[in-house]
């Protein structure tokens, strides 16, 4: 560069520096983001993780801000949903009223409402459950590229790690590839599916993180002619493995609505959908599902024993339950109905906390029952008596609502009201009663 060039520039930089010095340094200038110029400058988030905009069906999506930190008010993943847990698993029951109220969360980008996948399912079971049939995990690969045909999706979502534990996150559907990930706080992850394709997150760490993905998956996946030309044969290696009771009874369905194997699969497929579109809404439950678990009950409960408990149940990996903690709960909100009960059922026993009033006592005597007291505050103790769980009923409820048939044995309980007419608690509360009275000197 020659010297009077030199000159030259440093004459025209001063010139254009003049005029911000005398109004002060510009420190920097903001700019509202624009996906659609970052989307085509390549541009990457602030960490360089992630591109800063992705092209979609619905329009240019903008990337989540990957630095921002969980936050305590959102939807959490993860935490108490691993594979072995009693939501891993989901029990067909006859109940098709419409729940009062659906609770959603969708963290994709965009959103993919209703196809976030959170549970699947791809056995029928024995027991008329639907579960995974290979329950073992492997690990989800990261990176790659977008292909041709491929949908785009950002994840961004709160996870409650657990440590040395997989524990359940959504996906947009089967066959998502995961290009990226990362957590913030950072920490060491391995992302893991097992073979329906349900997605868990492992780490060595305990804690809440941010998880924000990014991820592909073939836009057939969300909507498809379903091949004309397809044949039993060839499908039937997706077909999962049906015990024979249960293969019987979906023969009695399909005849009853006129689908048969006379029919090609494309057609028994839209004949099925025809047939489930053609519901109309209702809030009645149906009036076969109560009948048939009365008459269970009524067998189940006759000179049998009903237990006031809220339990802690945990489910294995082969489909079997045991209780973790199963303490009594207080009898006395049982009082309005345990006498009708009692007598209905047969019912020769009642276990609880508390104690329950002149009602059930006077049942107990009518029957003969008796009341018995466990104790409150030792339900893992109680647990260990439990030695079996038979069944379940109405599990929709919630684990604690939920009717379990258990077998025990030593379980410790003591009768505290029998068939006599004879209750401690009213010994108890009359002898406390006098004793206050004095001590107060009334």
């Amino acid at each position: 560069m020659s010297r009077r060039f030199a000159k030259l520039l440093l004459v025209l930089l001063a010139a254009i520096a003049l005029p911000a010095h005398a109004a002060g340094p510009v420190l920097h200038t903001y700019f509202d983001p624009d996906p659609a110029e970052d989307l085509a400058l390549h541009a990457t988030t602030a960490d360089g993780k992630l591109p800063a905009a992705i092209e979609t069906p619905s329009g240019v999506a903008q990337a989540p801000d990957p630095l921002r930190a969980p936050r305590n008010n959102e939807q959490t993943y993860g935490g108490s949903s691993t594979p072995s847990t009693i939501d891993a698993t989901y029990r067909i029951d006859r109940n098709t009223s419409r729940p009062d109220l659906v609770s959603y969360d969708d963290p994709f980008i965009p959103a993919v409402t209703p196809f976030k996948r959170l549970f699947a399912y791809d056995v029928v079971e024995q027991s008329l459950e639907l579960g995974v049939a290979d329950k073992a995990l492997v690990k989800l690969n990261v990176g790659g590229s977008v292909r041709s045909g491929d949908d785009q999706f950002y994840a961004d979502m709160n996870v409650d790690l657990v440590a040395e534990t997989a524990v359940r996150i959504p996906s947009v559907g089967p066959g998502t590839r995961v290009l990226s990930a990362h957590t913030n706080p950072p920490v060491s992850f391995q992302l893991q599916r097992d073979g329906a394709e349900n997605w868990f997150i492992r780490s060595s760490e305990s804690r809440r993180v941010r998880l924000v993905l990014q991820l592909a998956i073939g836009r057939e996946t969300f909507g498809s002619p379903f091949a004309a030309d397809a044949s039993y044969a060839s499908l039937s290696r997706f077909l999962p493995r049906m015990p024979q009771v249960i293969k019987a009874a979906g023969e009695r369905v399909l005849e009853k609505i006129g689908i048969s194997r006379a029919m090609t699969p494309a057609a028994a497929v839209g004949a099925l959908v025809g047939h489930f579109r053609s519901f109309a809404p209702s809030d009645d439950r149906p009036l076969s599902s109560g009948a048939a678990l009365y008459e269970e009950l009524k067998k189940l409960l006759d000179g049998g024993v009903i237990y006031h408990c809220g339990p802690v149940v945990k489910k294995h990996e082969d489909g079997h339950y045991s209780f973790v903690a199963a303490g009594p709960t207080t009898s006395i909100r049982e009082e309005p109905y345990q006498a009708d009960v009692i007598r209905h059922f047969n019912v020769k026993g009642v276990i609880g906390k508390g104690g329950m009033g002149a009602s059930t006592l006077k049942a107990c005597q009518e029957q003969p029952a008796v009341y018995l007291h466990a104790i409150g505050g030792a339900a893992t103790l109680i647990a260990q008596s439990v030695k079996e769980v038979v069944t379940v009923h109405k599990l929709e409820f919630g684990v604690p609502e939920a009717m379990w048939v258990i077998r025990v044995e030593d379980f410790p309980v003591v009768v505290t009201m029998d068939s006599h007419g004879q209750s401690i608690h009213d010994l108890v509360q009359a002898d406390s009663r006098q004793k206050l009275a004095g001590l107060i000197g009334v």
